[in-house]
């Protein structure tokens, strides 16, 4: 007897079906990244503009520092000129005692009242005033930390400088500068203050005039200016 062959399968036909696409959850999707990823953006500007302290920043200056100084150091009331007398009556006393050469000590609260004499005289015209302003005169240098206020930034800032003498004036020439949390390439930092500024701050200097300037000894607190006198 002859077996009955199995059933040949049926093919479908025509094209597959289609399947409708979820454009709604698409677009939600998309919508969902590109807003998380627009948070992330906002708030790492918000923490970078924070760190540099120049704003207040509602919840992200709370993980703001800023520059500290060595020390806190209170200025005397005195300018360039005052600090000019200082050296000259103290350089006189000297010379009634014994011969040249002189040494002559300034503080580091003398120096820090000329310093603030002369930012205020540079930022009066800017409309910009200045807080906290101090020199810390170290054995290794002078740090001069401050603020700068213009409502509603504000600067903090952090200046390092090292001492040297060239035909007869004395030079500070700047090492490092910290603005808000962030060091910053010292070139591009002092041609930004000096552009602020008005004027080339590459060094500062104070030039004593015939006193004869040799030297100078940094010492915790103060610096030695040794003087050949008149």
């Amino acid at each position: 007897m002859e077996q009955n062959a199995a059933p040949s399968p049926v093919l479908p036909t025509g094209a597959p079906p289609r399947v409708k696409p979820k454009l709604g959850r698409n677009v939600l999707s998309c919508w969902t990244i590109l807003l998380v990823t627009l948070i992330l953006i906002g708030s790492g500007l918000a923490f970078a503009v924070a760190k540099s302290g120049v704003l207040e920043v509602p919840l992200f200056s709370m993980w703001y520092q800023g520059p500290q100084p060595a020390r806190l150091v209170t200025p005397v009331a005195l300018d360039q000129a005052g600090l000019n007398a200082l050296i000259a009556q103290r350089l006189q006393q000297q010379a009634e005692q014994h011969a040249a050469p002189y040494t002559v000590n300034v503080t580091e609260s003398e120096l820090s009242g000329d310093v603030l004499s002369q930012a205020k005289a540079a930022l009066q015209a800017k409309g910009w005033s200045i807080e906290n302003l101090q020199v810390a005169i170290l054995p290794s240098g002078l740090q001069a930390y401050g603020r700068l206020v213009k409502a509603p930034w504000h600067v903090d800032f952090l200046l390092n400088f090292q001492a040297s003498v060239s035909n007869g004036v004395l030079h500070f020439t700047i090492s490092h500068v910290q603005v808000g949390d962030y060091p910053l390439p010292t070139s591009f930092a002092i041609q930004s203050l000096s552009s602020f500024f008005g004027q080339d701050l590459s060094t500062w200097s104070i030039d004593l005039g015939s006193a004869g300037l040799r030297d100078v000894q940094l010492h915790d607190g103060s610096l030695d200016l040794i003087l050949n006198g008149v």
